[in-house]
């Protein structure tokens, strides 16, 4: 069974700012996502952080200001690249945040995949 089918959750590409430290607080790193879904998300660090070690994490969208805090679990080593982090259930503050970024995911995707349908309708210029 690949990856794929064992998510529950599609993943969609997005970077945000991430403070990750481990679950007593200490070794504060920063990172950023590479991408996310409902529940968890993949982050860029390096070294990675060791699997199955407990973190919180503050995730940061710079670009629209909307940021949640949530815990987690190392499921993932990508070495020297980074983790897969399964998020601990979150309160519904940082869940309603969590959807509202994939919804805006979604949307830009829409957007994306009609643009290039749109190109390949275009007749070749010559």
């Amino acid at each position: 069974m690949t990856g794929e089918e064992r998510r529950q959750h599609p993943r969609f590409r997005f970077e945000l700012d991430v403070t990750i430290e481990g679950a007593e607080g200490e070794d504060v790193r920063q990172a950023k996502s590479g991408d996310i879904s409902m529940s968890g998300m993949f982050i860029f660090i390096n070294p990675p952080i060791p699997k199955d070690a407990h973190v919180a994490m503050s995730v940061h969208d710079l670009v629209s200001d909307r940021q949640f805090t949530a815990k987690g679990e190392i499921k993932h080593i990508l070495p020297g690249t980074g983790n897969g982090v399964q998020f601990a259930p979150l309160d519904d503050e940082a869940e309603e945040t969590l959807k509202s970024l994939i919804d805006d995911c979604k949307e830009q995707q829409h957007l994306e995949e009609q643009r290039e349908r749109e190109e390949e309708e275009l007749p070749a210029m010559e």
